[in-house]
């Protein structure tokens, strides 16, 4: 048998060893630890990096080649730069405070976005003394430049209007030139297309323009310059601010030649009489062209109503008095939309 003395020697002997084996365990893992942490700050510092190197030796073919998604599409095109030297890192800083934006731009659905480059952005800023970046307004400016669904069509020759269901509802118009694409909306505001990378989610455009956000209908009208009478109209009733403020608005407005076609009748009206006519031509609804059918009514703030009729391919509104030709379509605005039309409606007085 062991004796006491032979029992307390070994007893202190494995305490030693047990507590040299817990040490040398903790020694152990505090190297692990420290190891990750190195390998942590590695990555930080050269993965990061070697990744943006990466996207700098990909060419813009390649990125197409790659199928990327489009916020990957956008990394790596801010990386190789875009015709003309130019960059997107002020899209991306902008995009990326905003994580709705973001997360919109990895969706499965099929996008279009368009991209303004770091000059475009200078521009934009610098026409808008105090613009606040962080703001409602650039956060709408930015949701106002991707739209669903895709436009690509880098060899068309002809124009075509792009209406997707977005808020708010962007309405383009790419008109392709030979090689040159720009896009205009609302009459007044158009973007060159500097490239277009197709997505594995979409396509991209790259403008040089930021595109701001609509006006309003008064200040859209008075943009248009054949649209003159309408406004000095509108103003004489009283009536800029009411249609201006109104939710969800669509207005027919007619050229100055249709008010010059009934000049006496206009101007024998009273004040009640014009309100009344003007009215006529403002529907309580978005009804953008896409989306008219033959036969449909509308109903206007006059409290009368419009008729929709599809004749040899054109929209006519019938009225109670006149019927019109919508001459041009779509024109955006903040609140809704115009269609310009050759003849003024005239309800029952």
């Amino acid at each position: 048998m062991m004796g006491l003395n032979e029992a307390g020697s070994t007893a202190r002997h494995f305490h030693r060893g047990n507590c040299i084996g817990i040490a040398r365990r903790r020694d152990i893992m505090n190297n692990k630890i420290a190891i990750i942490s190195t390998l942590l700050l590695a990555y930080q510092a050269f993965a990061v990096p070697l990744a943006v190197a990466f996207y700098s030796v990909v060419s813009r073919a390649q990125i197409t080649n790659y199928n990327m998604t489009i916020p990957d599409t956008l990394v790596a095109l801010n990386a190789t730069g875009t015709p003309g030297g130019n960059s997107l890192s002020t899209l991306l800083s902008l995009a990326s405070a905003r994580q709705g934006l973001v997360t919109g731009l990895s969706s499965q659905q099929p996008l279009t976005v368009f991209a303004p480059t770091n000059n475009a952005f200078k521009t934009f800023v610098d026409s808008n003394p105090g613009l606040d970046l962080n703001g409602d307004l650039v956060t709408q400016t930015l949701a106002f430049h991707t739209t669903p669904n895709y436009a690509y069509h880098p060899d068309a020759n002809m124009p075509f209007t792009l209406l997707p269901s977005g808020q708010p509802p962007l309405v383009s118009i790419i008109l392709t030139n030979g090689t040159d694409t720009s896009i205009q909306y609302a009459n007044m505001s158009y973007a060159k297309v500097i490239e277009t990378l197709s997505c594995s989610n979409g396509v991209i455009h790259v403008i040089d323009n930021v595109l701001a956000l609509p006006a309003n209908i008064s200040t859209t009208a008075q943009h248009i310059s054949s649209l003159s009478q309408l406004v000095g109209a509108l103003n004489a009733a009283n009536l800029t601010v009411p249609v201006d403020v109104l939710p969800s608005t669509t207005v027919f407005a007619p050229l100055d030649s249709a008010f010059d076609a009934i000049n006496a009748t206009v101007k024998s009206l009273n004040t009640t009489q014009l309100s009344a006519v003007l009215t006529y031509h403002v529907v309580t609804s978005t009804a953008f062209s896409t989306y008219l059918k033959d036969g449909d009514t509308l109903n206007t703030v006059n409290g009368q109503t419009l008729k929709v009729a599809l004749q040899n391919g054109k929209f006519v509104i019938v009225g109670a008095g006149s019927n019109a030709t919508i001459v041009t379509g779509n024109v955006q605005t903040r609140n809704g939309v115009i269609h310009i039309i050759d003849t003024v409606l005239l309800p029952q007085l």
